[in-house]
């Protein structure tokens, strides 16, 4: 972040904040997405698009720690910043609300490995939301490997994987979105997913919410 906006003490707590800018830069200074109406329209603004985003942590030496980020849009005449707002939700924004943003972030923490090869992450999604699930696992040898994803009470849903795979010292991640073979976001409930391959046979559950 460049350091015009960066916060320090003389503006309170250290993080980012941006500076209020002459006319007519002014205008990329909003706190929220600007909307435009058109006779007739609702006064409600539309809910904002819902964007996914991959952090690779592949190619650097970050593996675990607070991770903090912004979004930065190279635009004309100013590039803009994207960040957060650190305000109570329902208190209204407040005159000093450039003060108070602050980068987005979450929290890296290395993988616990679950009995038998297979780690199930994120086993909680939203399919309408575009939230999935990852199934890591490791083969001790190379073979055919099969992941199928049932409901509780055995019917298939999907087929994630089948086919052969080395043992090739890698983990090897595969992912559900919530959906069918016929691409329609399943019921919310219990779902299960199993693994079977060379010295591999495990099961792990996901719940699916809407």
């Amino acid at each position: 972040v460049p350091e015009q906006y960066r916060a320090d003490s003389r503006y309170g707590p250290v993080g980012l904040w941006l500076p209020p800018l002459p006319p007519p830069n002014s205008f990329f200074m909003t706190p929220g997405a600007p909307s435009v109406s058109s006779p007739g329209a609702s006064s409600s603004p539309p809910a904002p698009p819902l964007y996914n985003y991959s952090f690779s942590t592949s190619n650097t030496d970050f593996k675990r720690g607070l991770l903090d980020f912004f979004f930065h849009f190279p635009s004309s005449p100013v590039d803009l910043y994207v960040a957060r707002l650190n305000i109570k939700a329902g208190s209204g924004i407040p005159p000093d609300w450039y003060r108070r943003i602050k980068p987005f972030s979450f929290r890296v923490l290395d993988i616990v490995n679950q009995r038998g090869g297979a780690t199930i992450l994120n086993n909680v999604i939203d399919p309408s939301r575009g939230e999935r699930t990852f199934l890591r696992y490791n083969l001790s040898r190379g073979g055919r490997v099969t992941i199928q994803v049932f409901t509780l009470d055995g019917n298939l849903v999907k087929v994630l994987q089948r086919g052969n795979q080395s043992s090739s010292g890698e983990a090897y991640t595969v992912e559900w979105n919530g959906r069918n073979e016929g691409g329609n976001i399943v019921a919310r409930g219990m779902y299960f997913i199993r693994i079977v391959g060379p010295d591999i046979d495990e099961i792990r559950k996901v719940m699916v919410i809407r």
